[in-house]
C-alpha cells in the first residue's frame, strides 16, 4: 500500500510539472520550460514503467530479466534525463549555447552506461551502473555551481542567487546519498530477486522535491502576472465600454495595441512608466534580471526608442497627443 501510494505520488507530480511547464512554454516560449518539461516527461514515463513492473508480475520477470542482462530502457531514460539537465544547467546561467568542455564530459557517461551492462553480470557492475546517474548529477552540481558563478561575475549578477546555494547542496546531498544507498542495497541487502534495486529514493526524492518547488513557483508567478494586469487595470470587458479620450486605460491599452505589444511587454511598461528597477521588476515579476533587461531590448526596438527615457516621452508625448 505505501509503495502504491509512494509511485502515484510520484507520477501525479512529475506529469503535473510536465505539463505546467509545456503549457508556459506554449504561453511564453521559453526555452527552460520546454527542457523542463522534456526533463519530467522522461522522468514520468521512467516512472510508470517501474510502477508497472512492481505490480504486474508478467512484466515484472521480463523487466528484471532486460534489467540485469542489457537495462535498454534504464540506458535511454538516463541518457535522455543527462542531456535535459545539461541543457537546462547552461539555459538558467543564461548561456545558449552548451560549452564545448561540457558536451565533451557527457560522452564518457553515455559510453559507460553502454558499456558496463555488457560486462559479466556480477555485483560490482551493477553497482556501477547504477551508480553512474547520481555521479554524473554530482558532477553536474559542480558544473552548474561553477559555470553560474562564471555566469555572474560576467552579467554583475548571480542567477538564481537566492535558491543557488539551496540547490546547490541539495543536489551534492541527495547525489552522495543515491551513491550511499546504491552500494548499501547491492552489498549489504542483495535484491538481485526483487525489482526494487532498479530506483534509488535518494533521487526520486530529489526531483519530486524539485517538482514541488517548480509547482509553488509556478503558482507565484502566476499571481504575479495577474497583479500586473491588475495593476495596468485593463479587463477585456472593458473594450466594450465607452470611454473618452483622456481615459487612461484606454490610452494605455490603445498605445499597446498599435506597437503589438505582448501581455509580458505590457507589464514590463508598466513597471518602467513607474520608474522601477530592474531588480525591482525582476522580484515582482519573478523573472531574473537578464530575462527583464530581454523584454525591454524588445520593447526598444518595437517602440523605435534607444533607451528606456526616450520610451517614457515617447508615451507622454503620445498620451498629449491623444488627449488634444
Amino acid at each position: 500500500m505505501i509503495l502504491y501510494l509512494y509511485d502515484n505520488t510520484l507520477l501525479i507530480l512529475y506529469f503535473g510539472v510536465c505539463l505546467l511547464a509545456f503549457c508556459r512554454y506554449l504561453s511564453e516560449r521559453c526555452g527552460i520550460s520546454a527542457w523542463l518539461s522534456a526533463l519530467y516527461f522522461f522522468l514520468f514515463a521512467n516512472q510508470l514503467v517501474v510502477s508497472m513492473a512492481e505490480f504486474i508480475p508478467e512484466f515484472t520477470r521480463i523487466y528484471q530479466d532486460a534489467y540485469i542482462s542489457m537495462p535498454i530502457w534504464s540506458t535511454v531514460i538516463s541518457i535522455s534525463v543527462s542531456i535535459c539537465l545539461l541543457k537546462l544547467s547552461c539555459l538558467l546561467n543564461h548561456t545558449l549555447k552548451v560549452p564545448f568542455s561540457e558536451s565533451i564530459a557527457l560522452y564518457p557517461f553515455i559510453f559507460l552506461l553502454l558499456v558496463v551492462p555488457t560486462l559479466k553480470s556480477s555485483k560490482g557492475a551493477l553497482f556501477i551502473y547504477n551508480s553512474l546517474f547520481p555521479i554524473f548529477l554530482l558532477y553536474r552540481s559542480f558544473s552548474f555551481h561553477a559555470l553560474a558563478n562564471k555566469t555572474g561575475t560576467a552579467q554583475k549578477e548571480k542567477p538564481l542567487s537566492v535558491f543557488h546555494p539551496i540547490v546547490f547542496q541539495a543536489f551534492i546531498i541527495f547525489s552522495l546519498s543515491g551513491i550511499l544507498e546504491t552500494f548499501i542495497r547491492i552489498f549489504a541487502f542483495p535484491t538481485y530477486g526483487m525489482i526494487s534495486f532498479s530506483r534509488i529514493l535518494s533521487i526520486d526524492f530529489l526531483f519530486a522535491a524539485t517538482a514541488l518547488i517548480y509547482i509553488c513557483f509556478f503558482l507565484q508567478k502566476t499571481a504575479a502576472l495577474h497583479a500586473c494586469k491588475t495593476a495596468v487595470n485593463f479587463q477585456e470587458s472593458d473594450l466594450g465600454v465607452e470611454t473618452s479620450p483622456n481615459d487612461e486605460p484606454a490610452f494605455y491599452y490603445s498605445f499597446c495595441n498599435s506597437y503589438h505589444l505582448t501581455l509580458r511587454e505590457q507589464t514590463i511598461l508598466t513597471e518602467l512608466l513607474n520608474h522601477a528597477t530592474d531588480k525591482q521588476i525582476s522580484a515582482k515579476l519573478l523573472i531574473s534580471a537578464f530575462t527583464v533587461r530581454s523584454h525591454v531590448h524588445n520593447l526598444l526596438k518595437k517602440t523605435g526608442t534607444k533607451s528606456r527615457q526616450e520610451l517614457c516621452v515617447l508615451y507622454e508625448n503620445s498620451k498629449k497627443q491623444n488627449s488634444g
